[in-house]
């Protein structure tokens, strides 16, 4: 019987990349399935000691993500997470399990947006912002985006890009500016 399927190739290389991501931040959006299917639940440290230091379980992370949410919309202000860490080191992935936790009970006045790593470019990573705005309605992303491409023309270099950027983003999300 075993001698029936000699030669034979069961898994191709290119078969198994592109049916298993071993990077989480290659999934397409849309295609969380995929990432849920393989997920494992990770353990998480805590060296900002934003939770009290110590291992956290990605639900205490969730819980902890939420309550900055709120605490964001109870004084109808803008909140940006930050998620470091080291190479390596799974922030990817907890950020992709965050929105796909939250991607799925909408909170009002709350818009997720996932941005992947391979998405991070300044301009990429303001765009795709921006086209979220105006898909749900904002006027004031049309402005900022006309604003920006007066202020940012394509031949500044990069890094004086991002400086302007965010001190502008700094600035609009502090006093709404979006003028």
């Amino acid at each position: 019987m075993t001698d029936d399927f000699a030669g034979y190739t069961c898994w191709d290389e290119k078969t198994v990349q592109s049916l298993i991501q071993s990077d989480i931040g290659l999934i397409n959006e849309g295609e969380e399935y995929r990432f849920l299917a393989v997920h494992n639940p990770m353990d998480i440290e805590d060296k900002q000691f934003e939770l009290g230091g110590g291992k956290k379980t990605e639900q205490e992370i969730l819980e902890f993500w939420r309550d900055q949410i709120d605490e964001a919309g109870e004084n109808s202000g803008n909140r940006i997470i930050a998620v470091t860490g080291d190479p390596g080191g799974g922030k990817s992935h907890l950020v992709r399990w965050l929105y796909v936790q939250t991607g799925s009970s909408p909170q009002e006045d709350c818009e997720f947006i996932y941005v992947p790593r391979k998405a991070t470019g300044v301009r990429v990573f303001l765009n795709r912002i921006l086209d979220r705005l105006e898909k749900i309605g904002s006027a004031e992303a049309k402005v900022v985006r006309r604003n920006l491409e007066r202020a940012m023309p394509s031949d500044v270099e990069p890094e004086q890009f991002r400086y302007r950027f965010q001190k502008a983003l700094t600035e609009a999300l502090r006093f709404g500016t979006f003028t």
